[in-house]
């Protein structure tokens, strides 16, 4: 069952909730906590930053989504850096190697393509953050368009029997007015962290967005599971050169989900 965009879904367990829970001076100092740090986005050319923009903006979070474009799509170094900065006053007692995590990055492909990767391994709690620094070149491009992966544990389904080793799943905005490539992501399943907010940011200034959702039973960049991702990208409104790459047979062995 479908329902409107952004809708606020309770979970069915009251497991999941507490009647008492409020805000409390825990709460509190664990938010003012969260927010002490700051993103800052740093170029490589600081002359140059006000010239990139392009037709599409295609942002990649997850750690499949992410290697694979890593290892198939990219070809040219990051333009720019975003990284996680601790406040001024923190500098005295930390090294500066210490202050700056880097969790986004930004590359140009070409003259249509400006790509952002995401490392899984960012505070969702700052996401708002991030598409505060990003939102400027998603609200100029014609396309935006959102990568992500996660393992197919995460996704409900009636019969699982029924689900291939590696699908995707589709959520768009209102106004998106592209090709319906795979089917709607479908209750109770949802889209959390930077590709929610991104999404979400994309519904309220009404720019025309579209997410990919790619769950995989095994969360190994190989053949099988990034099968739905090489089909997705030759079907992209801009042409990306994909790379071909040899997988290594013993390694996914190792670490895939399926038991005999």
């Amino acid at each position: 069952m479908s329902t409107f965009f952004g809708e606020i879904v309770q979970r069915p367990s009251r497991a999941f909730w507490d009647e008492e829970d409020e805000s409390s001076d825990d709460d509190s100092n664990l938010n003012k906590s969260l927010g002490s740090n700051e993103l800052t986005m740093k170029w490589k050319n600081e002359e140059n930053q006000k010239t990139y923009s392009a037709e599409l903006f295609l942002l990649v979070n997850g750690y499949v989504a992410e290697e694979y474009v890593k290892r198939v799509i990219l070809n040219k170094d990051a333009v720019a850096n975003i990284y996680e900065t601790q406040p001024k006053e923190k500098f005295n007692r930390t090294s500066q190697s210490k202050l700056d995590a880097e969790v986004a990055q930004l590359y140009f492909l070409d003259s249509n393509v400006l790509l952002c990767t995401c490392k899984t391994t960012f505070d969702v709690t700052k996401s708002s953050q991030l598409i505060e620094q990003i939102s400027p070149f998603m609200r100029k491009a014609k396309h935006v368009i959102i990568m992500t992966s996660h393992s197919a544990c995460s996704h409900f389904h009636e019969d699982r029997s029924e689900l291939p080793l590696s699908f995707l799943k589709q959520l768009q905005t209102d106004n998106y007015l592209g090709a319906k490539l795979y089917g709607h992501l479908e209750q109770p399943n949802t889209v959390t962290g930077v590709p929610a907010q991104a999404l979400s940011w994309c519904q309220v200034f009404k720019v025309p967005a579209v997410a990919y959702i790619l769950y995989t039973d095994c969360e190994q960049v190989d053949s099988i599971t990034t099968e739905p991702l090489r089909q997705l990208v030759s079907k992209l409104p801009v042409k990306l050169p994909q790379k071909s790459l040899v997988f290594s047979n013993e390694r996914i062995t190792r670490t895939s989900n399926l038991y005999m």
